[in-house]
């Protein structure tokens, strides 16, 4: 019997204002990625932060374009999924990324949450949304 899961579930802060691009094919996509804060560390040591490459598509990649800036804490959902290229000097390149299919956004970055209140705004690509 196999058992195929490949979900991640990952919640941190944007570490770049997100640029919403088109694909050769014209779908919208976002290249960014989120800081996430370990949860242990080891006595006497700073807390350590992971930053990992996330991939929004289409309407995810429109939201986090339109609404998404730097500090702004998010929750994702989506699929770990590894890729390789060549990159132009012949040398094999590796990356992991998060494939968003899911995106909240919990509150804004500390600049813009003094001057409103927290934002709870949810997308999912189920062919639903208005935009």
């Amino acid at each position: 019997m196999n058992f195929d899961v490949n979900i991640v579930i990952v919640g941190g802060n944007l570490t770049a204002d997100p640029e919403l691009k088109q694909s050769t094919s014209g779908k919208s996509v976002v290249k960014s990625s989120i800081a996430v804060h370990r949860k242990f560390s080891k006595p006497g040591e700073a807390q350590q932060t992971d930053f990992l490459n996330l991939v929004l598509w289409d309407k995810n990649a429109e939201f986090v374009a339109r609404y998404g800036r730097k500090g702004d804490a998010l929750l994702i959902r989506g699929a770990i999924q590894p890729r390789s290229w060549t990159d132009k000097s012949g040398k094999k390149q590796y990356s992991t990324e998060i494939v968003v299919d899911e995106v909240i956004k919990l509150h804004s970055n500390k600049a813009e949450a003094t001057e409103a209140p927290p934002v709870m705004e949810t997308v999912q690509d189920d062919g639903t949304l208005p935009f």
